[in-house]
């Protein structure tokens, strides 16, 4: 039984450490939806909440899905959510 709980011990703290080494970032499009990429991986369509890891993160925001897109820098803080309003120019076609 001792060695039960220092398992679920110990796997509650790498829990808890994983999720202190993600923090959550909140990306709002005004005027339109985009696509939000991160390191070239699609995360989804605006508005997207995504968790991240913690440090400088690039996010690339393509408007109506479409190239040329806007590239964006976030700090990510540990258990905190950090909100990106971009505002999109022109119409989707």
């Amino acid at each position: 039984r001792t060695d039960e709980e220092a398992t679920a011990r110990l796997a509650a703290q790498a829990a808890a450490a994983a999720e202190a080494q993600t923090g959550r970032v909140r990306i709002l499009a005004d005027n339109g939806w985009s696509t939000v990429l991160h390191e070239g991986r699609e995360l989804g369509r605006t508005p997207l909440t995504i968790d991240l890891p913690v440090g400088r993160q690039t996010l690339t925001v393509l408007p109506f899905g479409q190239s040329p897109g806007d590239t964006r820098t976030v700090t990510v803080y540990p258990a905190s959510t950090v909100t990106l309003r971009v505002t999109i120019q022109g119409q989707q076609e």
